[in-house]
């Protein structure tokens, strides 16, 4: 997953202000008492954009991402990171719906942010995800995840071919299809290179994403033992997103 796509995964798809969704994700860890240099868990790390951000702010962080060519991405870019900023982030390559933290070093808190949590397609694994990022907090500690309303999953996630990025070098173009009955869609990303007699294929991927109902995802949390400290409607993107509100973000805490 994201390997067609990963190194320009942060001009194509990842937040619009990355640094004021950052901000207001460490306002909500506030709200709920935890602050740096706490241990985070960023859970779908990706790139490790919002890694980075979190690490430069004072936190301690564990990235788990599941693409290599992402991973590759991140670790390429801590190494022109300062050194104590370097020094508060590990990433390491692991499936968040099923993963093991460290018993001896608990997280105070784990975020999974643009919609990673619909690329979670099977409902065992979001279940499989909640229990595993359960385990790996501390009392006390909060979970903070976002997810797609269905007019947004459904507009973002149907479309015909749209070309992405062009930089008179490389084409990326992605095509979506939403079946409204099971909630599923298909993502097909093409990446091409502009060559002497026209565009040449470099490689083509294709991933299946998931709407979840925010009561399914509100039960599974709570069956899992997290309390819902607040579900707040939620933009990170207004310029793209205007008139309306797309996400919902979950601020979860463990008892």
């Amino acid at each position: 997953m994201y390997n067609t796509t990963a190194f320009l995964y942060e001009a194509t798809a990842a937040f619009e202000a990355p640094e004021k969704t950052c901000d207001e994700i460490q306002g909500f860890f506030a709200d709920c008492g935890i602050e740096p240099p706490g241990l985070l868990g960023d859970l779908g790390s990706g790139t490790g954009l919002m890694s980075v951000l979190l690490a430069e702010r004072g936190w301690q962080v564990e990235g788990i991402e599941l693409s290599p060519a992402m991973l590759a991405v991140a670790q390429a870019k801590s190494r022109a990171l300062p050194a104590p900023v370097q020094e508060r982030i590990v990433w390491r390559q692991g499936d968040i719906s099923r993963f093991e933290a460290d018993p001896d070093k608990p997280w105070d808190g784990a975020v999974c942010l643009c919609n990673t949590i619909n690329h979670l397609a099977e409902w065992e694994q979001v279940k499989a995800f909640s229990n595993s990022v359960f385990r790996a907090l501390k009392p006390g500690g909060t979970l903070i995840l976002d997810s797609d309303t269905l007019d947004t999953f459904q507009g973002f996630f149907h479309h015909g071919p749209v070309v992405v990025w062009d930089d008179g070098k490389h084409r990326m173009t992605r095509a979506c299809e939403f079946d409204a009955d099971s909630g599923r869609a298909s993502h097909t990303a093409t990446l091409e290179e502009y060559a002497p007699h026209g565009l040449r294929l470099l490689s083509r991927e294709a991933m299946a994403l998931q709407y979840h109902r925010e009561t399914e995802l509100f039960t599974l949390f709570t069956q899992a033992g997290f309390q819902l400290a607040q579900a707040v409607p939620y933009n990170p993107c207004p310029k793209l997103y205007r008139g309306f509100v797309p996400k919902l973000l979950w601020i979860l805490r463990k008892p």
